[in-house]
């Protein structure tokens, strides 16, 4: 069954249903039997099983097939990344039979693409469900695709007495993020990855070669990989419909009867824009409550008490968000990238940042030049 995803470039989002599909209740998802299938009295929740990136026009022959991968991560490879117990023959098998994995996955991925076309009537398959997975394809740019396959959360069933043939536990999507969440947070990460690089996959592929454009995928959709959380958390509705969070109090100085409030710190964050060279927009933000310590002791602003406010992996409150939304310079579109990013630094720290802008080749031009400071204030 597919679905399309609310429209996030214009100000209303609809969803459309697409026609449906026939239940793919034979595909089998990969490394099913990575599970501890003998333990049947556990809640095993739901988890990332491989995660690729293609595009089927770097590989147009049988021969060159592997050349349309350019990222690819699963269970057993990441497992395998971090064990360091395995001996080489083993390996060698390990990265034979997952290499024959990854090409069969992405065959069928586009055997699936392709099928859902003839009925669509134009419009793309988005995601297939399973008995035991959910498989999400979706295409970032014209002809560059991710699929990621999602095992769905394990339960143990109740069995009854004398049943012996009864199964010892089922597969369940509830508490876990609808079709649309997934197709949006895997749009939001293309966008941040973006961020950090060039316009579209092609201008970076092109500029810095196919090695170099593999290890930027790597370094940035592995993270993002294993770190997805796949079940309901934080606040959906706004990244569905890929809103801007403001804060609870909203944006300085605009609301009825909240003229008066907030109306003299915006003046003076616009005259700031107005009076620096070179700053094109000033985007405001606020996340996180003082500390108990940092409130008794305001000479407590050492790098200890910044640690624990940053990179502490906490999703923001309600009362966190966007205070000021510049000075109208950005357009709206890039103003969400933005203030998702200020985001992913409230919650990773230094990660979201990692220096990327120094990492990119001499000679690339940089994507983000308004972005060259953050200031964060205590």
């Amino acid at each position: 069954m597919s679905t399309s995803t609310p429209d996030t470039t214009s100000d209303v989002s609809v969803f459309q249903p697409l026609p449906l599909f026939p239940v793919w209740c034979d595909l089998q998802t990969p490394f099913d039997d990575a599970m501890p299938e003998s333990d049947h009295d556990s809640v095993i929740p739901a988890q990332l099983s491989y995660l690729a990136i293609y595009n089927p026009t770097l590989g147009p022959t049988d021969e060159t097939i592997a050349d349309q991968i350019v990222f690819y991560t699963s269970k057993s490879s990441y497992a395998r990344r971090i064990d360091s117990s395995t001996v080489e023959g083993e390996t060698n098998k390990s990265l034979e039979d997952e290499e024959n994995e990854r090409l069969r996955q992405i065959g069928l991925a586009q055997g699936m693409v392709n099928f859902a076309s003839n009925f669509s009537a134009g419009k793309t398959l988005e995601y297939v469900e399973t008995d035991k997975a959910r498989v999400v394809l979706l295409e970032l740019e014209k002809d560059w695709w991710i699929v990621a396959s999602i095992d769905l959360t394990r339960i143990p069933a109740e069995r009854s007495p004398g049943a012996s043939d009864s199964p010892a536990f089922y597969y369940s999507s509830r508490e876990m993020g609808p079709p649309p969440l997934l197709i949006q947070q895997l749009r939001r990460a293309h966008s941040e990855f973006l961020l950090h690089h060039d316009y579209n996959l092609d201008d970076i592929l092109h500029q810095v070669g196919r090695s170099t454009f593999c290890l930027f995928l790597e370094r940035f959709w592995e993270k993002f990989a294993w770190n997805w959380e796949l079940l309901l958390t934080g606040n959906p509705i706004i990244e569905i419909y890929n809103g801007i969070k403001l804060s609870a109090g909203g944006e300085l100085g605009i609301g009825v009867g909240e003229e008066e409030w907030g109306s003299g710190e915006r003046e003076v964050l616009e005259d700031f824009v107005t009076r620096t060279d070179g700053l094109v927009d000033l985007v405001v933000s606020r996340f996180g409550d003082l500390s108990s310590q940092f409130e008794e002791s305001p000479a407590l602003t050492g790098s200890n008490n910044q640690s624990r406010w940053l990179g502490a992996d906490n999703d923001p409150q309600p009362s966190d968000g966007v205070v000021f939304t510049g000075v109208g310079a950005l357009s709206r579109h890039s103003l969400v990238h933005v203030s998702h990013w200020m985001e992913c630094i409230y919650r990773f720290g230094d990660a979201a940042v990692e220096g990327e802008f120094q990492k990119m080749p001499l000679g690339v031009p940089h994507r983000i030049t308004i972005l060259s400071q953050v200031y964060l204030v205590r």
